[in-house]
């Protein structure tokens, strides 16, 4: 995992927030710095990417896809 957060820091030039993390296992906490890396966004955008992505998909009939299963 070291090597993972050097590289993330590297990358974007400050450190993973791991303290946004605590409660993911080392292995969740591996996938996500390893997702920031691949999509090439820090973990701010990536997750802000990922709650606008969440927030906008409501079908025309007003629910979301989790609320009509």
């Amino acid at each position: 995992m070291f090597k993972v957060l050097c590289e993330y820091a590297k990358t974007f030039g400050e450190d993973f927030p791991i303290s946004k993390v605590v409660d993911e296992t080392a292995h969740d906490v591996l996938a996500i710095v390893r997702a920031c890396l691949d999509a090439n966004k820090t973990y701010s955008a990536l997750t802000a990417a990922s709650t606008t992505t969440a927030t906008t998909s409501t079908s025309s009939s007003g629910t979301t896809s989790s609320e009509t299963k």
